[in-house]
């Protein structure tokens, strides 16, 4: 795993830490979900497909959660 991919995580994390769980409707989060599983960054456990990560980030789908996170790619594919 890249130094890049673990700050990345770390910064997810502390942002998760730090947004007192303002998190989004369920619409925003289906729409955010979505998404994620077209993009090419996105990686599902053949065990479990309900078990993902983002390689570009490498969070394990809980960013997408939060109301103050956006998509890590240079052009996000949400905000």
């Amino acid at each position: 795993m890249s130094n890049q991919i673990i700050q990345d995580y770390m910064s997810a994390q502390k942002q998760i830490l730090n947004s007192n769980l303002n998190l989004v409707d369920i619409n925003t989060w289906s729409v955010r979900l979505s998404t994620c599983k077209k993009c090419e960054y996105y990686e599902s456990y053949e065990q479990n497909k309900d078990i993902f990560k983002c390689n570009k980030c490498g969070c394990p789908g809980f960013k997408f959660l939060l109301q103050t996170a956006k998509c890590p790619l240079k052009k996000p594919k949400w905000r």
